[in-house]
């Protein structure tokens, strides 16, 4: 186990240490202490082992946490970037829609991917082509029925759309315009900001992992003076 004051102590005497073994030393305390604690065995307390162990919960937060943070500055700036364009293009009606040429983002392959398949950008934006062909499919679909009704005739089967966005006209309905900017507004969503929030977080459950053990010891040794019965908490 890694221990500075045993180095410290060697220093003071001159005595040689290994740079690497002490550095590979070092990281296994690191892995050891906050990874993958050990967990002492607790008479009334059972958390499980693996990979539900509360050790590996408490990491996946943070991994979570952090992929949710990118996730957050990516809508905000790069495809809120985009929202706020056609904005500011006041294209809040069919008749007002605009092209990516129009708006400036005909070459920008993020957006273009976006405007197929993000389900956060496509809440707000709206295409017209690709309404008019909704209607369309709401019109063969009705006929289709009418003209099958009473017999076996298998279920309506709607084609599905395809989506260029190098000709296709975007828009935000103008009852959407204010939902869409504050979903995708930019201030406080900065990198710095999801540093920062990153930091905090991670010396969190740093200090949850660290004193894991002891915690954990200190809650079986309290119910124990109260209870009989082992392993009450599952």
């Amino acid at each position: 186990m890694f221990n500075p004051l045993q180095y410290f102590s060697r220093l003071a005497v001159n005595e040689t240490i290994d740079p690497k073994a002490l550095w590979d030393e070092f990281w296994a305390y690191i892995y050891e202490r906050f990874f993958y604690p050990e967990m002492n065995d607790y008479e009334y307390v059972n958390l499980g082992e693996g990979f539900l162990s509360l050790e590996n919960i408490i990491w996946g937060l943070v991994i979570g946490f952090f992929l949710a943070a990118c996730m957050s500055i990516f809508d905000k700036h790069v495809l809120g970037d985009f929202v706020r364009r056609v904005i500011s293009e006041e294209a809040l009606s069919k008749e007002k829609a605009k092209t990516l040429s129009d708006l400036g983002y005909f070459r920008n392959s993020i957006i273009r991917g976006a405007l197929r398949s993000s389900y956060s950008l496509r809440r707000v934006v709206r295409c017209v082509e690709e309404e008019q062909f909704m209607l369309e499919i709401e019109e063969m679909r009705k006929e289709y029925e009418a003209a099958t009704e009473g017999t076996r005739a298998l279920p309506f089967k709607a084609p599905k759309f395809k989506m260029d966005p190098s000709t296709m006209h975007y828009y935000i309905p103008e009852d959407l315009k204010y939902t869409a900017e504050f979903k995708f507004e930019k201030k406080g969503t900065d990198f710095r900001a999801l540093l920062f929030a990153v930091a905090v977080f991670l010396v969190c459950a740093a200090f949850i992992a660290f004193f894991l053990p002891d915690l954990l010891q200190f809650i079986d040794n309290i119910i124990g003076m109260f209870d009989d019965k082992k392993n009450i908490i599952n």
